[in-house]
């Protein structure tokens, strides 16, 4: 028999045993969403490596990745690098910037 492995995106668990929240962990999880993100997170994570990750997770959103920003060609390919962000996409964009990144 597969073991699943431990969750990754849950509250159960984490809230204080025979307390009024704790018998809300599961309605909790299903109304924010914390389930369904760790059915996906399971469902693209694996252990062939982070491209592989952010391939199968772009794929599994539907996203199509493409950039003519000529700002790229100034990231270095070697060394150090800081990306900043603002989010306004609502957070696809750390999907996105590291998939784009790793094919300099």
């Amino acid at each position: 028999m597969t073991e699943r492995p431990a969750p990754v995106f849950s509250l159960i668990g984490t809230l204080p045993p025979r307390s009024l929240l704790h018998y809300l962990e599961a309605p909790l999880n299903r109304m924010l969403g914390l389930d369904r993100l760790e059915q996906v997170y399971q469902n693209v994570s694996g252990t062939d490596g982070p491209d592989a990750f952010f391939d199968r997770l772009i794929r599994l959103l539907g996203v199509e990745v493409f950039s003519d920003d000529p700002g790229l060609i100034r990231v270095p390919t070697r060394g150090p690098t800081l990306v900043v962000a603002n989010h306004p996409f609502g957070g696809l964009e750390g999907v996105v910037l590291p998939a784009l990144l790793r094919r300099l």
